[in-house]
């Protein structure tokens, strides 16, 4: 009975042993997974299909739409994509794209025709302008601000926007 009692022993410690070499190797595997990749380059709004990506389970992407322009190769990550293809703005309109948070958003009631005022840092003025689209997922929506005009003497770029907040307009 002795003997037994080893050989049980020394086969559970071999099973215990084998079960953890196995766990992290599914550990390993499960962080090493390769992230989807742009089969080529995709423009922003392209609705995902099967085709467009360099891995086998793609199922969660597909019917997505990019947020932005991917290059071939590019990871393609939660943050790039959303459930709405974002609408083209028209051909020469000036824009302000303000991200906020999709609770504020939501309470704002902002939808395409909001007028609302882009409100800036420091003692900027704030500058009028119409919703032209939002785009949301779960956290965050970007809004685009149709302006109804340049501010004065100001170079319109990205950091232009880039901490703004939206107000909406009380007066037409």
């Amino acid at each position: 009975m002795g003997y037994g009692l080893v050989l049980f022993w020394r086969w559970l410690f071999l099973a215990i042993q084998l079960a953890a070499v196995a766990g992290f190797a599914w550990i390993y595997w499960v962080r090493s997974s390769p992230e989807p990749r742009a089969g080529s380059d995709l423009a922003a709004g392209h609705a995902i299909t099967a085709a467009d990506l360099r891995l086998p389970l793609t199922d969660p992407l597909v019917g997505k739409h990019l947020r932005r322009d991917v290059k071939a190769g590019e990871a393609i990550t939660p943050d790039l994509l959303t459930s709405s293809a974002p609408r083209k703005l028209p051909d020469a309109s000036l824009a302000a794209v303000v991200a906020l948070a999709a609770s504020e958003a939501r309470k704002m009631g902002l939808g395409r025709g909001t007028r609302v005022d882009v409100v800036r840092g420091g003692s900027a003025a704030p500058i009028r302008g119409t919703v032209m689209e939002t785009s949301c997922d779960d956290k965050k929506c970007l809004v685009y601000v149709g302006l109804d005009k340049a501010p004065p003497g100001q170079v319109i770029d990205t950091a232009t926007f880039a901490a703004a907040t939206l107000v909406v307009a009380t007066a037409p």
